[in-house]
């Protein structure tokens, strides 16, 4: 036994949002301006999370620059 040692785990940590526990959904949590313009924080599962957030991000910039328009 002394010589044995650890390839691999069967096991996995996985981030869940509370709602997800019941069944296997897997959503992005976003949290715009987290604390600072700018600043976001961002947990999802997926490696396509990624572009999706990408895409998200982009979406809450036009929507922030039109809302900066109608008001100047």
């Amino acid at each position: 036994m002394r010589q044995c040692t650890q390839r691999d785990s069967l096991w996995e940590v996985k981030t869940l949002l509370p709602r997800s526990e019941a069944d296997d959904s897997r959503p992005i949590l976003f949290s715009q301006d987290h604390g600072m313009p700018g600043f976001h924080c961002v947990i999802g599962s997926k490696v396509d999370n990624a572009y999706d957030m990408l895409q998200r991000v982009d979406e809450e910039a036009t929507a922030s620059a039109l809302i900066t328009d109608r008001v100047s």
